[in-house]
């Protein structure tokens, strides 16, 4: 997917900004032209779906404070969310709260691999905490110094075609939907298998509900 394909002659915010006007205001007209013009149908409907619900009316607002970026999910994408979480309002707000960077990144901000950048995003408090009150954050890079896109490292890594700015966002189209932070029992088990299996699960639980701290875990090959 070509980045100006997906986004120019698109409406991407509808969804995310246009269900709150009353609470949220755009900079300038081209701008609010622009976010319009994505045809992210899947994205509206999502935002949609939260714009009555009180955590979901507060995420939407915060799309107009300071400078914010947006990883916008194309319909493909929301087509593979299970209905456990397309149909729960509490989990699809968890997850386009991971989908925005409390900043603004474009590829020439961003660290080039094997470096990388660590961006905080809107998800934050229950089980996401983390210590100062600081929210989850995510990892980006690019590929080169020349590139015009960037990565979010998560699996085998997910290409971000854009930006495009959007008054005060800069709006990125991913092909997956970011997956949210997992808890110690299954990072450790999707990454160190061998490791967590001889971990007494008591030992995990411990770990889990305790904030502030490093692990170093040895690997496959180490064990």
């Amino acid at each position: 997917m070509k980045a100006v394909k997906g986004l120019i002659g698109s409406p991407i915010s509808a969804g995310l900004c246009q269900l709150s006007l009353h609470r949220i205001t755009w900079h300038t007209s081209r701008s609010l032209l622009i976010i319009r013009q994505a045809n992210l149908t899947s994205l509206v409907s999502v935002a949609s779906s939260i714009a009555n619900d009180t955590a979901g009316q507060a995420l939407l607002s915060q799309l107009a404070v300071g400078n914010k970026t947006v990883f916008a999910p194309n319909n493909e994408a929301f087509a593979s969310v299970p209905e456990s979480i397309s149909s729960n309002t509490t989990a699809l707000v968890e997850v386009l709260s991971y989908h925005i960077l409390n900043n603004s990144y474009t590829p020439e901000g961003v660290a080039v691999a094997t470096n990388h950048t660590i961006a905080r995003t809107l998800l934050q408090g229950g089980e996401y905490a983390l210590p100062g009150n600081r929210s989850a954050p995510v990892v980006l890079e690019r590929e080169s110094a020349n590139a015009t896109t960037i990565r979010v490292v998560q699996g085998n890594n997910i290409e971000a075609q854009g930006p495009v700015a959007a008054a005060n966002l800069q709006v990125y189209i991913i092909d997956q939907v970011l997956e949210l932070p997992g808890n110690l029992s299954t990072v450790a088990t999707a990454a160190v298998p061998a490791l967590a299996g001889i971990i007494p699960p008591e030992i995990l639980t411990a770990l889990e509900s305790t904030e502030g701290i490093t692990i170093f875990a040895p690997n496959n090959d180490a064990m």
